[in-house]
């Protein structure tokens, strides 16, 4: 698959989607709920209003990735890279991050109650409500 493909609104709830390539893809309202993306490389996608809940993300990439209010309750993004990330008004409801890199990311207006930022790297992070 090429980069800049367009797969918005896409269904792939419980998909088993390890070290997938989807760098620089359109998965706009992709519904990945519960999908198995650990070690993805989705840096640059747009995956803004996408369901993520409950998908496991760890130590996926999402560099520069727009996630603006996208669903990640509960989601796994452990060791997740999301440096530089548009996170503005997601909903990250019990998700864990711990060990993740969210230097420089855009958590503008998003839902953090009950969210693990154990040992997570924040430097340079806009966290303003």
């Amino acid at each position: 698959m090429s980069a800049n493909m367009t797969v918005a609104a896409a269904n792939m709830t419980g998909a088993v989607l390890r070290e997938v390539n989807f760098s620089g893809f359109q998965l706009v309202a992709a519904k990945m709920n519960n999908a198995d993306l650990t070690n993805a490389n989705l840096n640059t996608a747009n995956l803004s209003d996408a369901d993520l809940s409950g998908a496991n993300l760890s130590g996926a990439s999402l560099c520069q990735a727009d996630l603006t209010g996208a669903n990640l309750t509960g989601a796994n993004l452990s060791r997740a890279n999301l440096c530089g990330a548009l996170l503005a008004g997601a909903v990250l409801t019990s998700a864990v991050l711990t060990d993740a890199a969210l230097r420089d990311v855009s958590l503008t207006g998003a839902k953090l109650a009950g969210l693990n930022f154990a040992k997570a790297d924040l430097t340079g992070a806009d966290l303003s409500g």
